[in-house]
């Protein structure tokens, strides 16, 4: 098998509907005007990150994908580069769940995006409104926040044989707090 880094990106594209791009578009101007420079592949990570965080239901694995893109007339292709964990990670995920990935991006922009922009402007760095910081905070305040993880992902082919093929594929969250400096250096090499 070939093997995976999060050092390095995969280049891919999404299929995403017009109203979502333009709410990435805003969240990016909104932040801009903060003083922060965020770029559309950085949320598409942080979202996807943030959906493979949260937890589903209990299931068995879908026969067949869902159609998403049916009439193509209020959808657009956008570039993804995300590092290779996490694509590996996502893809795993959309296969069990019979999502595609654009869809599932489709659904991050519109759950999680708002929760994206709380914990940015929630942060310690100071903002050019400061007014503003206060607004931030009490919707963060409000919100069931998760804490920040790291998302490892490894596969393995155990048996490759006539009379079958066996592999095991293994995606772990990792929280990030409790970590020591070093262990989240270690975990830097690893996970995404």
């Amino acid at each position: 098998m070939q093997r995976i880094s999060p050092l390095e990106s995969y280049h891919t594209s999404v299929t995403l509907r017009k109203r979502s791009i333009r709410r990435v578009k805003a969240t990016i101007h909104v932040l801009s005007r903060h003083g922060l420079d965020f770029s559309e592949q950085r949320i598409f990570s942080w979202l996807l990150k943030s959906y493979l965080n949260q937890r589903g239901r209990l299931g068995k694995k879908p026969a067949c994908l869902r159609r998403y893109n049916t009439d193509g007339h209020e959808y657009k292709i956008r570039p993804l580069y995300i590092n290779q964990v996490l694509h590996a990670a996502v893809t795993q995920r959309a296969m069990h769940a019979g999502e595609s990935v654009s869809r599932i991006l489709d659904f991050a922009i519109r759950v999680y995006l708002p929760r994206l922009l709380e914990e940015v402007l929630t942060g310690s760095r100071p903002l050019r409104c400061a007014g503003d910081k206060k607004y931030w905070q009490d919707r963060y305040a409000r919100r069931r926040n998760t804490t920040p993880v790291f998302i490892s992902y490894r596969c393995s082919t155990e048996i490759h044989a006539e009379k079958g093929l066996h592999w095991l594929q293994k995606t772990e969250i990792i929280p990030k707090a409790g970590l020591s400096p070093w262990q989240i250096l270690e975990v830097m090499h690893f996970a995404a």
